[in-house]
Parts: C-alpha cells; structure tokens; sequence
C-alpha cells in the first residue's frame, strides 16, 4: 500500500487526478463501469485476484495503461497484452508517469 501511495502523490504532483488505489479487481471494474478512467497504472495480484479482467478492460477502451508488479514478470499478461508496458517494483513512479505521458500524448493529437 506504500508503493501505491507513493504513486498517487506522484500522479497529483503530475497535475493528475488519483481515483484509486484499489485494493480488489471487483473495485476497479466497479469504478470503470462509473467513471471515465484517462490512464492507469496498475498491480497484476489485488487482494481477490489477478488484474487480467481490469486490463482488458482497459485495453478495449484504448486508455494508456502500466503494469507495476513486485512479482514475476507475468509472462502470460505479456503475451496477450503485448504494448502494455510491465515494470517492476519498485520502479520510480516518475518513469511511470513518464511512461502513461508518452501514451496519452498521441491521444490529445488524434
């Protein structure tokens, strides 16, 4: 949870608006269904499971996403969501943030 916090003070230092974290996949797909999500930078393991539904979701919506993870590289995630960029902990939230920049900055000229 510290690493997320960290994240989200960066996120806001950025100029961003933090929604989460969420602690559980069920939490995050109950948000997306509710909210408008711009970008995200996400965990692969919540407390009730892999992030795998929550990243479809994502990539089906073209939102600029990371994965930031402190387990093994999830090499199945890798195949099936190939442009998704995987870091792992504890990456400096600012190479996060740059990367989720890098991603949105196409967006706003399309």
């Amino acid at each position: 949870m510290f690493i997320a916090q960290d994240i989200a003070f960066a996120v806001q230092d950025a100029g961003g608006e933090v929604v989460g974290p969420f602690s559980t996949v069920q939490e995050a797909l109950d948000h997306l269904g509710n909210e408008p999500v711009t970008a995200a930078i996400l965990d692969v393991n919540l407390l009730d499971g892999d992030i795998t539904p929550v990243l479809k979701s994502l990539v089906e919506l073209e939102r600029p996403v990371v994965v930031n993870t402190g387990t093994i590289r999830p090499w199945e995630m890798e195949g099936e969501f190939p442009s998704v960029p995987i870091f792992s902990k504890t990456t400096d939230p600012e190479i996060l943030i740059e990367e989720l920049t890098r991603q949105i900055k196409p967006q706003m000229t399309t």
